[in-house]
């Protein structure tokens, strides 16, 4: 049987050849020329988007504002141009990303104002005065930011990301349905309105949290509201102050250089996501705080000299917070110790009411009995009828009892064994399921010190690999039975020399990685370099029709059978690369055979929810790598069939990262949305304690002046997080990452 051919893949062009401005009409070609004088600078590019995404400014107003300080004989652009700019900054379609009303423009306000790296100044003003005045630049994007004279460096090199505070109501000369559609028209004329005294007090309280931060971190110009006060005629007061911070809050960026690469920078978020050095370090040892671990709540704080100092000041603030909420519920367990449920239960005095009993992490009584308990009192547990109905349940992390059992217990050889054996054959439950570090209970025995050799005869081979034996942390299991490694092909005609230029180079890679998603869709369990699976090569393959292995002389290679007599829509049309248009990975075909991919690995048993070696999984693969440029349907669309087969939307990496932090770290709008939809946890907290709106602010602060379109990018993936959307907070608390979610 003759495999079905591969179409032949893309290097994009940005990789081995500079994009040509003069015809592109990408964001590399946005201030090429035209035979049209240039009207977009970085700083009107910036305050544009930042207006765009924060406020509920009509575009045509936001044109107004930017341009207020330009010279008469430059005219601001039209409302044509600034939507094709902010299409080019934010991708197709970007009008969900704006607020949808006065509220939900609060609601991004009120978390930029906590934002304590970004930080307005009034160098900002004076230097966005000058940007917005002086002669435009040619190019935004080719030409790196240049320090003024008259600004201190190190204010140039504190990014202002600080832009998620409190609300303000549309003005009344705003359209109704600004944040769904684009300005209309602009007439060149201002009305008059005037404001009414309630709508006046109403945005002073709505903006009152943001102002009154703003007041503490920059100084009011009399020149730079006055200009407003022209420009924003019918706004009140404090929707104008509000206006006026944020644009005092442009990014300065960077002066430093980042290392040149061949990849363009809408590429440069996503490619080298695994070495981001804005990425957290991993745990050393286990991850801590978990829910589990508030079960000993009491101990810690009476021994914290065996914590780090991120640990234990994590578990003095979690100990402030429930001890100033008192309808968090904690029946057997307290920071300051046991409760008096919690010791009568340990004395082995257990009422059937107990059964009902659920902390504010979602720990049962089995969860305390086997953290804390001794043997026979968790055996008297386990044999009570009611027990059938708690056996399954595990807490917010995905901990079942078994996940959080004693040191002592785990290391009682005879107990394990007879209690793997009861749960197997009397109640069957899953005994392999995963936390969200991807550890089943036998990860946790050997963590604990159980022998290799207990763990082996505990488990049955053939169950174990359908369920990946390897954790976020890289420990597998030891089983006899190892996945099997795809090696690539070594039959490719080579130069003599042995040598290939990067770009072939790059090809090959390509080639080897549709290769495997092959031989995964025949062999699930297969893997390739790194540990990865099917979903992780084909999240990382390149799959347009370009040339690209034409040049290294090669034949076509393999795709799946479902792709190889090319795409259709749902209809059962075949889906065309639309003319002469060069096809890029973002185009609708490509995207459409990485659906279709996708289902036929799902349906040929290849774990979506699998680590690779770097302790990561398909959908953190997926989410940092898709292209978003194009179809903004389909990339969604795939995400969210990974999460219908079987991705953990919760599920961490080493460093305890989830998804979403990728997502915001990474700049991928679409992604985070879909992601929040699907059910991620906004208030997560990655290894270093960052929230994923601290993530962001973490990744602006790193932009040099050459990656606006990085930079606007980021911010979109912000403002939208933290609006009433998204919920994303600043600062959440341990109730908020781990509490049980409310009914």
């Amino acid at each position: 049987m003759t495999p079905p051919s591969l179409p032949s893949l893309t290097i994009p062009p940005d990789i081995t050849t500079p994009p040509d401005l003069s015809r592109s009409s990408s964001i590399h070609g946005l201030n090429a020329s035209t035979g049209r004088p240039t009207k977009w600078s970085r700083f009107h590019q910036c305050g544009m988007a930042l207006l765009y995404l924060y406020t509920t400014l009509p575009v045509q107003q936001i044109i107004s504002v930017v341009y207020r300080k330009s010279p008469l004989s430059a005219p601001p652009p039209g409302t044509d141009s600034a939507n094709k700019n902010l299409s080019n900054l934010l991708d197709k379609q970007p009008r969900w990303l704006r607020p949808k009303s006065s509220e939900d423009m609060g609601c991004r306000l009120e978390q930029l104002a906590l934002s304590s790296s970004r930080v307005s100044s009034r160098s900002s003003e004076s230097s966005y005065a000058r940007a917005s005045s002086a002669p435009l630049e040619p190019s935004l994007l080719a030409t790196p930011f240049k320090s003024e004279s008259s600004v201190s460096p190190t204010l140039l090199d504190v990014p202002h990301h600080l832009f998620n505070s409190w609300s303000a109501p549309t003005s009344p000369i705003a359209c109704d349905h600004a944040w769904a559609e684009f300005s209309p028209p602009y007439t060149g004329q201002t009305p008059q309105v005037a404001l009414p005294v309630p709508q006046e007090e109403q945005e002073s309280l709505l903006f009152e949290p943001f102002l009154r931060r703003a007041a503490f971190t920059s100084s009011s110009t009399a020149t730079s509201a006055s200009s407003l006060k022209n420009v924003l005629v019918g706004y009140s007061s404090p929707y104008r102050r509000v206006v006026k911070e944020l644009l005092r809050r442009l990014p300065s960026f960077s002066s430093r250089s980042r290392p040149t690469s061949p990849f363009s920078e809408a590429n440069s978020a996503v490619l080298h996501w695994l070495s981001d050095d804005v990425a957290p370090s991993p745990y050393i040892g286990a991850p801590f705080p978990l829910p589990g671990d508030f079960l000993s709540f009491d101990t810690y704080m009476r021994r914290p000299q065996t914590l780090n100092d991120y640990s234990r000041s994590y578990l003095h603030s979690a100990a402030e917070e429930l001890q100033q909420d008192p309808t968090a519920p904690l029946p057997w367990v307290t920071p300051a110790g046991l409760t008096e449920n919690g010791l009568r239960i340990l004395s082995h005095h257990v009422h059937e009411t107990d059964f009902d009993d659920v902390d504010a992490f979602g720990n049962t009584l089995l969860h305390f009995v086997a953290a804390r308990g001794p043997i026979n009192t968790l055996i008297s547990i386990l044999e009570h009828p009611k027990a059938r109905d708690i056996l399954p349940e595990v807490n917010t992390a995905g901990q079942s009892f078994l996940h959080v059992m004693n040191q002592d217990t785990m290391n009682n050889a005879t107990f394990v064994t007879e209690l793997v054996r009861f749960l197997k054959h009397v109640y069957v439950i899953d005994i392999y399921a995963q936390d969200h570090y991807g550890r089943n209970f036998f990860h946790m025995l050997r963590a604990n010190g159980v022998s290799q050799a207990t763990v082996d005869i505990l488990l049955d081979n053939h169950d174990i690999m359908q369920r990946n034996p390897r954790d976020a942390f890289g420990e597998a299991l030891n089983l006899s039975a190892t996945p099997m490694v795809w090696n690539p092909p070594t039959d490719y005609i080579a130069p003599a020399d042995g040598a290939l230029d990067p770009v072939q180079d790059s090809v090959l890679a390509q080639l080897n990685l549709v290769t495997f998603i092959n031989k995964a869709i025949e062999n699930p369990s297969m893997e390739y370099s790194q540990g990865r699976n099917g979903f992780h090569c084909l999240a990382a393959a390149n799959l347009s029709m370009d040339s690209g292995a034409a040049g290294l002389g090669m034949a076509q290679s393999i795709l799946s059978p479902a792709t190889s007599s090319g795409v259709t829509t749902p209809n059962g049309r075949r889906r065309t690369s639309g003319g002469n248009r060069r096809e890029t990975d973002s185009s609708d075909r490509p995207m459409m055979m990485r659906l279709d991919s996708l289902t036929e690995l799902l349906n040929s048993g290849v774990r979506p929810d699998a680590y690779d070696a770097n302790g990561n999984t398909p959908l953190m693969a997926f989410v940092a790598l898709l292209p978003e440029d194009g179809n903004h349907k389909l990339g969604p669309d795939i995400l969210r069939a990974l999460i219908k087969g079987g991705a953990d939307v919760n599920a961490r990496n080493r460093a305890g990262e989830t998804a979403l932090h990728i997502a915001a770290r990474c700049g991928r709008k679409l992604a985070a949305r879909t992601l929040v939809t699907e059910g991620a946890n906004v208030y997560a907290r990655d290894a270093a304690g960052r929230s994923v709106l601290e993530v962001v602010d973490a990744k602006i602060n790193t932009i040099t002046g050459d990656c606006v379109h990085e930079f606007v990018r980021l911010e979109a993936c912000r403002a939208w997080l933290s609006g009433q959307s998204g919920r994303a907070v600043q600062n959440p608390t341990v109730l908020d990452e781990w509490g049980m979610p409310a009914k």
